[in-house]
């Protein structure tokens, strides 16, 4: 599988971020406690439906937000995919 891209609002620390993906190499970098982390487990929670640490959905929601939304596009065996958990 190769996700495209990916929408996420109100998802831990970050607030609305969208991301484009190369179907190669992808680098993460920031500072500590710049949510590098949280990137990575609103892609789990995209692909899977969980987060992969277990946490309560009212957890993963932005402190202050009533919602969160992650969307986002991949391809799986070259077939383009939609991938959304709806709002949180």
């Amino acid at each position: 599988m190769y996700i495209e891209s990916i929408e996420i609002e109100n998802f831990r620390n970050i607030k609305s971020e969208r991301l484009d993906f190369s179907p190669k190499v992808n680098i993460l970098l920031g500072p500590n406690a710049g949510g590098k982390t949280n990137i990575l487990e609103a892609i789990h929670c995209l692909c899977l439906g969980k987060s992969q640490r277990g946490a309560k959905t009212q957890t993963q929601i932005k402190f202050g937000s009533n919602y969160a939304r992650l969307v986002g596009s991949g391809y799986f065996q070259k077939k383009k995919l939609p991938l959304n958990t709806g709002s949180m």
